[in-house]
């Protein structure tokens, strides 16, 4: 994952970046999660610094230097000196003014904000400003670069950290597991005709597995995941003939969520459910068959958070009509 470092924090060793872009399967960040980096100082030059422009630097060098000659008087020896100091003030006040100021060409130009601070000692200056040239070409670059595809809302969603401003995304779904129980009703063969259908009441009981988050979407108003999940449906079957059943349903689906918010979000689900019979009373063969058959599951659902980790779960689908508290882990 590629991020722009905004500011360091070496006390609490971290750091605030801007996400710019992801390899591999590496599409989030957790929060407190550790991580390799690697900082990009500069690009590597690709074309060495041409011999004409070393050389035209190396006579301006010599230039100025010429300009600078050190100082070669000594001070007289103490024998030499003036007898008291009322001799030195006459000497003094007859100084040349032209030594009052100092040469035009020997004041030092102030350094400008924009002018490049001089080259550690030791170096090519040639060197440097030609690599400080492509290190600023390579920063304009950056900054011109249009964000990911699939960001560019990601700015409605801003933090200020000590004067930075950075972009947030929030996560809607920070947790891996599901749990969920509930009550409803569940489809069933009806015992007085197996052709047709009958809703039975019934207790249940899922489990779900994130297998992917995000898969589609990973912005700060749509984000979405794949669940693997399976579940119990507990119900009775009586017929008009006196034989009763006591049944098990399984199911295994894949559901794919789609989160509108923090709060809210829909859902769509597909797979395979069978009925098992674990009791029977006087029963009957045909019944007992159909009762025993597999059934499609497939139907779409609502999720309402109502607590940190909790959520009401209604399920409209084929094979059963439930609505359902569940627990996120």
């Amino acid at each position: 994952m590629a991020l722009r470092v905004l500011k360091t924090y070496p006390d609490r060793k971290a750091f605030a970046a801007k996400y710019l872009k992801s390899y591999g399967k590496i599409e989030s960040l957790e929060s407190g999660q550790s991580l390799t980096a690697v900082e990009k100082v500069m690009d590597i030059p690709l074309n060495p610094i041409a011999s004409a422009e070393i050389t035209e630097l190396r006579e301006i060098e010599e230039e100025k230097s010429q300009l600078v000659q050190p100082s070669t008087s000594t001070a007289p020896p103490p024998s030499e000196a003036l007898p008291n100091l009322e001799e030195a003030l006459p000497n003094l006040k007859e100084a040349p003014s032209n030594l009052k100021e100092a040469p035009p060409n020997l004041k030092k130009a102030p350094l400008n904000s924009g002018d490049d601070p001089p080259p550690p000692p030791g170096t090519d200056p040639s060197e440097s400003k030609g690599v400080a040239a492509r290190a600023e070409k390579s920063a304009a670059n950056q900054d011109n670069q249009s964000p990911p595809p699939g960001d560019e809302d990601d700015d409605d969603d801003q933090v200020d950290v000590d004067g930075v401003t950075i972009p947030e995304r929030p996560k809607y779904d920070r947790y891996s597991y599901w749990l969920s129980g509930g009550l409803g009703v569940v489809r069933s063969p009806n015992p007085a005709a197996l052709t047709q259908s009958i809703y039975m009441s019934s207790g249940n009981l899922r489990f779900g597995v994130t297998l992917s988050n995000p898969v589609f979407f990973r912005n700060s108003s749509i984000q979405d995941s794949f669940v693997l999940e399976s579940g119990f449906f507990g119900y009775k079957v009586v017929a008009q003939t006196n034989d009763t059943y006591s049944l098990v349903g399984a199911l295994l689906t894949l559901r794919y969520n789609l989160n509108l918010g923090e709060r809210f979000g829909v859902f769509f689900y597909g797979g395979l459910g069978r009925g098992f019979v674990i009791t029977a009373s006087n029963p009957v063969l045909a019944t007992y068959n159909a009762l025993n058959a597999f059934i499609p599951s497939i139907g779409a659902g609502l999720l309402f958070q109502i607590g940190p980790a909790w959520y009401t779960r209604v399920d409209v689908g084929y094979e059963a009509l439930t609505i359902n508290l569940l627990l996120r882990l």
